[in-house]
């Protein structure tokens, strides 16, 4: 655990995979991927409208109605003032003031966010930015044979790519159409997901944590597997990963 001070308020975050429990995890993650593909402010509203204009230019006219869809979301979220980093960040959050935390719920959570409306966005997406690699840092450390980054690999290729160009355009000139190309290349590389309705991402992501804890309970003798610790879960995936490829060899060689 570790300790932050925002003005008024003492906030004890959770910081090591080997203490954080996994559907804090499964839940910080789902609301970074709201936020990525929904987001919660007017900038993001633009966000959309861009996208919007270049995928009906491609004439991709299903995912520009899936992204129509989510700045629909984003507009009521900026309307309720709901913001998923902060939701994100709330999951993180073990004790405020001394008072522990412990309500997972949506509304808990957006009691926490509450609590600290106080503290400037900016620092709480500084925080949770630091969260998201400190945790990453530490999986990829422990699990990198088993965590498949190959497509955060090559949107990051390409967003270092644009800064290049950028930072030359700025010294030389002449370098807008390839910066224009590679914007488009990052939109068009993330496919909208649909956060809307019974069929949205976010009931498919928590369906498949649930079938995930089900498997792993079965091959643990039914172990609360809810209950673990990243560290602990991403454990016993492993572990079964390598179980699962020894039965599949062993079946090789008898044939």
């Amino acid at each position: 655990m570790k300790e932050l001070k925002f003005k008024k308020h003492v906030i004890e975050v959770y910081e090591s995979i080997d203490e954080l429990p996994v559907i804090r995890f499964h839940k910080f993650n789902k609301f970074m991927l709201i936020d990525a593909h929904v987001g919660a402010t007017t900038t993001d509203v633009d966000k959309h409208l861009e996208k919007i204009v270049l995928l009906i230019n491609k004439k991709k006219y299903d995912d520009a109605n899936i992204e129509l869809q989510n700045m629909r979301q984003n507009i009521a979220f900026c309307f309720a003032n709901i913001n998923p980093t902060c939701l994100a960040f709330a999951t993180f959050v073990n004790k405020i003031d001394g008072k522990i935390c412990d309500d997972l719920t949506d509304s808990g959570l957006q009691k926490i966010v509450d609590i600290i409306s106080d503290v400037a966005i900016s620092d709480i997406k500084n925080e949770v930015a630091a969260q998201k690699k400190n945790i990453d840092d530490q999986l990829h450390f422990y699990f990198g044979k088993i965590l498949n980054d190959n497509a955060d690999k090559k949107i990051y290729d390409l967003i270092r790519k644009r800064a290049l160009l950028q930072v030359e355009n700025i010294r030389k000139g002449g370098f807008d159409k390839e910066i224009k190309s590679i914007t488009e290349q990052i939109l068009l590389h993330v496919k909208p997901k649909k956060f809307v309705g019974e069929d949205s991402f976010e009931a498919y992501y928590d369906k498949q944590f649930e079938k995930m804890n089900f498997i792993l309970s079965q091959r643990l003798n039914g172990a609360d597997v809810r209950t673990f610790t990243v560290l602990q879960y991403y454990n016993a995936l492993e572990l079964i990963q390598e179980q699962d490829k020894e039965t599949k060899k062993s079946l090789q060689k008898k044939r």
